[in-house]
């Protein structure tokens, strides 16, 4: 008889652990469905953000090793940059830069064999000056660098609005597509001020310079668009919408830029053309571009970086990508949901056992009341070693090319405490209380409320 009676309160406290763990997954998979609703709406791009430059700075995890093998990478993109000195000395602190001047500073650099060159400055020619003698020289040279071999990236020329204008560079432009030279946009990405990802959809420096296959993005490759007709190089005219095709706020075609780029960046930055005779660039992929430029530099989660080493940064990212996966994170945060809840669960329940001893016995001896002061201490730092291991592992994933925000898994950690808090409120039973089917039914209300939310995170999940 004992072991039946054994047997029997087994299975009730297994049915009872069952229960609540079903009902800790519900309210699991209840915040999910609302965290792919708000992701969907764009409401949580802030948080990823935000999430995201709080990881980038957190360097648990990485070791001299890590980073001494990251520094040695063959394919680490070298920016080279032109100096102050060199902008107020042989350029005469001028825009444009003056063409021949650039051609003698590009030559070396395409003579080195680069696998890549991709240059951050506009070399299209101003107004009339497209057949001077400077301006074909520097249209030589890179023409001659794609012969020997080099794949050489220009950076489409700063929007400008008179017509003119428009259809002088657009010939410029198809002279040197002609040519095989490449074209590439020269924005990058910002959000809450600071670039933190970069839009893999859009033709940019960083982008195209990484490319090693045939695929491009949206409407083929800039080329591409100009050869179809200057109707299709609207990229050209200060009216293009960036803003529009950059996908500013859809976080699915953008990736986090890496963070191991920023352990060791790779910079030359040139004073004189002499600082380019003893350079060994074979088979590197090299950005030019301006040091000297105070409007070219961004804020970012590793300091204010200038714009060609962001492009750099893109390049990097994009052969060692940092990928986003759904599908883990919402695993990760059932699990932790379920955890959370059997948690903070038990801490309240001993919390409020406690205040009820105290008041049974009016608070004296105050052992009890001291039992419920330290179990709510339990809790609050529970509540913050739960943070703080969250955004770690956050990072030491992210440092290993996984991005997964923890944002809401940690505002699912306050909701879980603040639903625990509350035990009569979910479980308060009157005695004799009436046992109907309406009844029944009432007691599951709040659930059946939350149906509509899960079926429509389910629909935007698997859709």
């Amino acid at each position: 008889m004992s072991e039946i009676h054994a047997s029997k309160l087994s299975q009730t406290a297994a049915r009872r652990i069952f229960g609540e763990a079903m009902q800790h997954a519900y309210v699991a998979l209840v915040l999910v469905a609302l965290t792919l609703i708000f992701e969907h709406q764009g409401w949580l791009n802030w948080l990823d953000s935000l999430s995201l430059r709080i990881a980038s700075n957190v360097t648990i995890g990485v070791t001299d090793g890590q980073r001494e093998h990251s520094a040695s990478l063959q394919d680490r993109p070298l920016t080279v940059l032109i100096s102050d000195e060199m902008f107020e000395r042989d350029f005469n602190q001028a825009s444009p830069l003056e063409r021949g001047l650039l051609a003698d500073l590009i030559a070396p650099i395409l003579a080195s064999k680069p696998a890549t060159l991709g240059i951050d400055l506009d070399l299209s020619p101003g107004p009339g000056l497209a057949n001077t003698d400077a301006q074909r020289r520097l249209d030589e040279v890179l023409t001659q660098g794609v012969q020997s071999g080099t794949k050489v990236i220009l950076t489409t020329p700063f929007p400008v609005s008179l017509d003119s204008v428009i259809a002088e560079k657009y010939l410029w432009m198809r002279k040197l597509c002609n040519s095989g030279v490449e074209f590439a946009f020269p924005y990058l990405l910002e959000m809450q001020g600071v670039v933190l990802r970069y839009p893999r959809e859009m033709e940019t420096l960083g982008i195209v310079a990484a490319r090693t296959g045939a695929a491009t993005g949206r409407g083929g490759s800039l080329c591409d668009q100009a050869s179809q007709g200057i109707q299709n190089a609207a990229f050209l005219s200060k009216d293009f919408p960036v803003n529009l095709m950059a996908g500013q706020d859809d976080l699915a075609t953008q990736r986090p830029l890496n963070p191991a780029f920023f352990d060791d960046i790779q910079t030359i930055v040139v004073s004189s053309l002499k600082d380019l005779a003893a350079l060994n660039l074979q088979r590197r992929v090299v950005v030019l571009g301006a040091g000297f430029n105070p409007n070219d530099q961004f804020n970012t989660a590793f300091g204010r970086q200038k714009g060609p080493v962001l492009h750099a940064a893109t390049i990097f990212s994009e052969q060692h990508p940092t990928h986003v996966s759904h599908t883990f994170s919402i695993l990760l945060d059932m699990l932790l949901g379920v955890a959370a809840g059997f948690i903070f669960h038990a801490v309240w329940h001993q919390v409020d056992h406690n205040h009820q001893k105290s008041s049974a016995i009016g608070h004296w001896p105050p052992a009890h009341y001291l039992a419920a002061r330290g179990w709510l201490l339990m809790s609050c730092a529970i509540l913050v070693a739960s943070v703080v291991l969250v955004t770690i592992s956050s990072a030491w994933l992210f440092r290993h090319n996984l991005w997964n925000n923890p944002g809401p898994m940690i505002i699912g950690f306050f909701v879980k405490t603040l639903i625990a808090s509350r035990p009569h409120a979910q479980h308060g039973n009157a005695p004799h209380a009436p046992v109907g089917p309406v009844h029944k039914l009432m007691l599951h209300i709040d659930k059946l409320w939350f149906l509509p939310v899960i079926a429509w995170g389910a629909f935007l999940f698997f859709h």
